[in-house]
C-alpha cells in the first residue's frame, strides 16, 4: 500500500442548468466546476458513481469526485486520458496517459478507492513511449491495456492489469495500428480489434477473439480481415471503437471533414456482424444520425443486450455551433436517438457513456461556460 497526499478541493455545485431533460433521463448532477478539457472519466456500479479528469495547469494531477459537493486531487503530475475500470475487493483502477516527460509519455494506473484514497501508487505500465491507449474490463477485476507505440511505425500492444494493479509483460499485436479497442461479450468471449494502414484513406479493422477467459499470449497472432474503410478526399478518422450486444459484434467509426468555414463536421458510420460469423458482414443503418453532426464516439466497457454509444451532437443556430450530449441505441438495422436536453446547451467535450449491472445509463461530460471555465456534470436514465 502507498500513502499519498490528497488535496480536497471544495467545489461550489451550482443547481443544474433549466433546460429540459428528454426521455428516457431523469436526474441530471452538476459535479464541480474546473478547467476546461475535453474527456472526463465515468464509472458506476448503481450504487456509487465515480467521476476523474484531468487537472487544470495551475493544479496538475487527477481531479475526482463521488457525487460529493467535494473533489479529490490525485497528485499524479502532467496527464491525459484518465479512464476507470473495477478492480479487487471494491477497488479501482485508474488509468492515464503520464506526460510528465512530453516526449516519452507512458501509459500509467494506480488503484484508488471510490473515494479517492490512493491504495496503490503510480504504476508504470507501458515501458516504451505511448500514443494512444485503450482498455478492456475483464472477470475478477482484471484490466486489458491495449497501448501503441509513439514512432514512425505504432505497434500494438496487449498488457495485463491484474486485480491488484500489477502489470504483466506485454504481447504484440501488431507492427502498425491505430485505435485499438475491445470489449467482452455477455458470454464471457474477448473480442479484439483495431486498424491498419492500408492506402492512402483506407483503413483495414483487424479483429479476433479469445474464449473461455483466454488472453493473448504470442506475438503477432493471426487476425481476420473484417472490411476496409475508405475515406473520401478531405475526410479524417476521429473515432473507431468496437461494441457488442446479446447477438452481434459492431465496428463502428467517426469520419470528419472540414466546412466551408473551417468547422469539423462529424458523421458516424459502421458494420456488424453475428458474434462467431465474420462472414455475414453488413452496414449498419444510421439513418437516424445522417442529418447529425457528431462527434466524440464513446463505448461502456459492461456488454449489454443493446447497444447503446454516446455522441456530442452539434447543431449550428445561425451564429455559433453549440452541443448537446446523446446516447444512440444501435442494431444492425436501426438506430434511436437519446438526446439528454431539448435544446443545445453549448460547447462540450468528449462525452463518456456508463451502465450498471441493471442496464441503467450514466452519461457523463464537460461543458464550457460563457466565462471560460468548464463544469462537469452527468445524467442518468432513473432518480
Amino acid at each position: 500500500m502507498v500513502a499519498a497526499a490528497l488535496l480536497l478541493i471544495p467545489t461550489a455545485c451550482a443547481a443544474p442548468t433549466e433546460t429540459a431533460l428528454r426521455v428516457p433521463w431523469q436526474a441530471l448532477h452538476k459535479v464541480a466546476e474546473t478547467a476546461p478539457n475535453n474527456q472526463t472519466a465515468l464509472w458506476t456500479d448503481g450504487t456509487k458513481t465515480v467521476l476523474a479528469w484531468p487537472g487544470g495547469p495551475d493544479q496538475p494531477g487527477i481531479r475526482l469526485s463521488n457525487g460529493t459537493n467535494e473533489t479529490v486531487l490525485l497528485p499524479f503530475g502532467t496527464l491525459q486520458q484518465v479512464a476507470l475500470y473495477p478492480a479487487d475487493a471494491g477497488l479501482l483502477h485508474i488509468l492515464w496517459l503520464d506526460q510528465t516527460h512530453p516526449d516519452e509519455p507512458r501509459l500509467a494506473s494506480a488503484l484508488i478507492t471510490t473515494d479517492g484514497k490512493i491504495e496503490r501508487g503510480a504504476n508504470a505500465v507501458s515501458a516504451k513511449a505511448t500514443t494512444h491507449y485503450a482498455a478492456v474490463r475483464l472477470a475478477n477485476g482484471n484490466v486489458l491495456t491495449l497501448w501503441t507505440e509513439a514512432g514512425q511505425h505504432s505497434p500494438l500492444y496487449a498488457q495485463l492489469l491484474d486485480g491488484a494493479d500489477r502489470a504483466h509483460p506485454p504481447v504484440r499485436l501488431s507492427s502498425d495500428a491505430s485505435y485499438p479497442t475491445g470489449m467482452v461479450d455477455l458470454n464471457g468471449t474477448l473480442h479484439l480489434a483495431w486498424l491498419e494502414n492500408a492506402a492512402s484513406q483506407s483503413w483495414t479493422i483487424r479483429y479476433l477473439t479469445f474464449n473461455n477467459s483466454s488472453l493473448p499470449d504470442t506475438d503477432n497472432p493471426s487476425t481476420i480481415p473484417v472490411a476496409v474503410i475508405k475515406l473520401g478526399a478531405g475526410e479524417s478518422l476521429e473515432d473507431f471503437a468496437l461494441g457488442v450486444d446479446g447477438t452481434h459484434v459492431y465496428c463502428l467509426w467517426n469520419p470528419v471533414f472540414l466546412n466551408s468555414t473551417g468547422q469539423p463536421i462529424g458523421s458516424l458510420a459502421g458494420l456488424a456482424f453475428p458474434i462467431g460469423n465474420v462472414s455475414a458482414v453488413q452496414q449498419i443503418k444510421l439513418d437516424a444520425l445522417r442529418e447529425q453532426n457528431v462527434h466524440g464516439l464513446s463505448i461502456p466497457i459492461r456488454a449489454m443486450q443493446t447497444l447503446t454509444i454516446s455522441l456530442t451532437n452539434s447543431t449550428w443556430d445561425g451564429q455559433a455551433w453549440n452541443d448537446n450530449p446523446i446516447a444512440v441505441s444501435v442494431t444492425p438495422d436501426s438506430a434511436v436517438l437519446h438526446p439528454v436536453y431539448d435544446e443545445p446547451v453549448g460547447i462540450l467535450g468528449k462525452t463518456t457513456l456508463a451502465s450498471d449491472a441493471n442496464g441503467k445509463l450514466y452519461l457523463a461530460w464537460t461543458l464550457v461556460q460563457a466565462d471560460g471555465t468548464a463544469a462537469v456534470y452527468f445524467a442518468s436514465t432513473g432518480s
